[in-house]
């Protein structure tokens, strides 16, 4: 069950940017809950999960690190994802690892980013390029694999 201070954070309806911002660097200010932003946001099942994964979206963007320890679920789950909402903020995550470990060769995430990580989300990526997927999803999707394969 998700605590009652996390869900207080993800306590909104709308995609508004400043409720996302708000969750991020809550989120930010009180890494604890970092494990947990990510469980919710992976079950598409739990209650705010969309809520939760828009937080998580927000954390990656300026504290990615913060979510190297939970990779192993982050792609346990990608592969199982199907919902056109989620898709786009989970390639945008998949976009901003792959500029971290192939363009900026960040240390931390070379450490944290096993070979099986990135075979699941290349083909994650080809699969949102070959399927019927949102343009926003395609776009991450294709910028994740340019970084991949243009080191």
């Amino acid at each position: 069950m998700a605590s009652e201070a996390l869900l207080e954070q993800l306590n909104y309806e709308k995609p508004y940017r400043k409720d996302r911002l708000r969750v991020g660097l809550w989120v930010v200010d009180h890494p604890e809950f970092m494990e947990e932003l990510v469980s919710i946001s992976l079950d598409k099942e739990a209650d705010r999960s969309m809520q939760a994964l828009w937080g998580l979206e927000f954390v990656c963007r300026n504290h990615l690190a913060l979510l190297y320890p939970h990779l192993d679920n982050f792609f346990t789950q990608l592969p199982k994802e199907t919902n056109d909402s989620r898709l786009r903020a989970l390639s945008f995550i998949c976009e901003l690892l792959a500029v971290a470990y192939y363009k900026d060769k960040d240390d931390l995430l070379s450490e944290a980013l096993s070979e099986a990580h990135k075979q699941t989300m290349t083909e994650c990526c080809f699969d949102w390029m070959i399927t019927q997927q949102k343009v926003a999803c395609k776009v991450r999707a294709m910028t994740a694999l340019d970084k991949s394969v243009a080191i």
